[in-house]
């Protein structure tokens, strides 16, 4: 497969208790300037801007996954009508929601664009 772009909506609260960190660091390799390996953000609506889910935060958002090749969705929390809700920058979820997801606050809408290594795989292989 190739790259992925994940449309993700507002996260829940910290189920932590602990105030979420206010502002979150850049994204590393951004998708533009390194495509060999890297995720980067489109903002579609701006969230709080002060609310930023930290490591090991509980999240809770829509997405929609579709290939970058073709527009063909392969999977969408929307779709069937639940949440999806996660651990974000712990390793339950693909390294490019682990890495773009912390840079959302909270009420935003997003694509995260990806390459192949953040998301399922190499490209064409299908995992």
């Amino acid at each position: 497969f190739g790259s992925r772009h994940f449309g993700s909506g507002p996260f829940g609260s910290s189920s932590s208790g602990v105030p979420a960190r206010s502002a979150p660091p850049p994204l590393r390799r951004p998708f533009s300037q390194e495509p060999a390996m890297g995720v980067t953000k489109e903002v579609l609506k701006p969230g709080d801007g002060a609310n930023f889910p930290k490591v090991g935060d509980k999240v809770t958002m829509h997405y929609t996954g579709t290939l970058s090749s073709n527009g063909k969705k392969f999977d969408s929390s929307v779709d069937r009508g639940q949440p999806f809700q996660t651990k974000i920058g712990v390793g339950q979820v693909i390294k490019g929601w682990d890495e773009g997801v912390p840079q959302m606050s909270l009420g935003e809408k997003a694509i995260l664009n990806m390459t192949s290594d953040y998301g399922y795989g190499s490209p064409g292989g299908g995992g």
